[in-house]
């Protein structure tokens, strides 16, 4: 791995850690920077390795701790199974957008009251998905549409 690349990732992750010094949460840090990750054990660093380098490169807990290696596996983990369930969402709603109940023009709204009308482009798509916890998708999904979900989350 290019060693640029390397040190700028490290210095854009540490910098993503404080806005006006006041701490952001680990977990929307490592969603931020979910593919730079990737890209380090892709190239067969461990999470332990990965985790001193931060450490090294002044990434700091809220306490002046250093963030162990667990903390970031098991953040990464959490970001992964968030980026599935946002996909599976997008693609269930893009799916269900398609389908015209009978007797409705095209063009129509496949829900008349849907809780999408009005809703700004960047909210999030699901309850939880940008919150960092992830909680089940709207009880409106069918069972085959949750069980997609699930699939998805156990390729990863």
């Amino acid at each position: 791995m290019d060693p640029n690349r390397l040190r700028s990732g490290f210095a854009s992750f540490v910098a993503g850690l404080s806005i006006a010094d006041e701490p952001i949460s680990f977990d929307r840090v490592v969603d931020d920077h979910e593919s730079f990750l990737t890209e380090l054990r892709a190239a067969g660093l461990r999470w332990r390795s990965i985790s001193r380098l931060l450490a090294e490169s002044g990434a700091r807990r809220p306490d002046g701790g250093v963030f162990s290696a667990d903390q970031l596996r098991a953040s990464y983990s959490r970001s992964c199974r968030r980026e599935a369930v946002n996909i599976a969402v997008v693609e269930t709603r893009t799916e269900s957008a398609h389908k015209q109940p009978a007797g409705k023009p095209p063009g129509s709204s496949v829900r008349p009251n849907s809780p999408d009308e009005g809703r700004r482009p960047n909210a999030p798509l699901a309850k939880g998905v940008n919150s960092g916890s992830v909680d089940p998708p709207d009880e409106d999904f069918s069972a085959e549409q949750l069980d997609a979900v699930r699939k998805r989350l156990s390729m990863r």
